[in-house]
């Protein structure tokens, strides 16, 4: 069974810390490079993805008042992203299929982006932020996902800036497309998602 919580102190995140420094998602294995570090700006979350008690992925949003030329309100989602597939079970523990062809076949774009999405609202501006980094699945964000999601209309608006000291490339987020989609695709065991959007 899925679910999501907010990240706070009093979770023993112990474990999690463990796995994602094993793995190479080094922006997830501590509490300063996951979650600390956005202290400073005006609005921040952290989701956790369990799959029953452990502890499976994670991803971060921010507000952007640093780059006001995206819009007033907007934020960026898909920050800190990971995942531990072969640690959920279920019908999903094989994760997923063809995701040209399906991307709703997938952890990020089922639960921990719709996450993100409910809590900023459908209506702000919602952005995912790309480069050609080589560390972690960056490089597989940049050159495969966003281009099979801009393809597909769920991005769009690509515009490159200069943002902490990196070159980066912001995807708009079609927000409504993504969950009016979702609503005909959405596996029943993340449905719980959707409530209240």
């Amino acid at each position: 069974m899925f679910s999501i919580k907010e990240f706070s102190e009093d979770l023993d995140l112990t474990s999690f810390y463990k796995t994602a420094k094993e793995r190479g998602y080094y922006n997830n294995c501590n509490q300063e490079v996951l979650h600390d570090n956005m202290k400073h700006l005006d609005d921040y979350k952290t989701y956790l993805l369990y799959w029953d008690k452990t502890i499976v992925g994670s991803v971060c949003l921010h507000s952007l008042e640093e780059l006001n030329i995206l819009g007033d309100n907007a934020y960026r989602v898909g920050a800190r992203t990971c995942l531990f597939p072969d640690l959920i079970g279920g019908v999903r523990k094989f994760g997923m299929q063809n995701y040209s062809s399906n991307p709703f076949s997938h952890y990020t774009t089922q639960l921990l982006f719709p996450a993100c999405i409910k809590y900023c609202g459908v209506n702000a501006p919602m952005y995912v932020s790309t480069n050609e980094n080589e560390t972690g699945t960056q490089i597989k964000v940049h050159r495969i996902w966003t281009k099979v999601m801009h393809r597909l209309g769920y991005l769009t608006d690509p515009v490159e800036l200069d943002y902490r000291n990196n070159f980066q490339t912001f995807w708009k987020i079609n927000t409504q497309k993504w969950i009016n989609d979702l609503r005909t695709h959405v596996w029943p065991e993340a449905e719980f998602v959707l409530e209240g959007m």
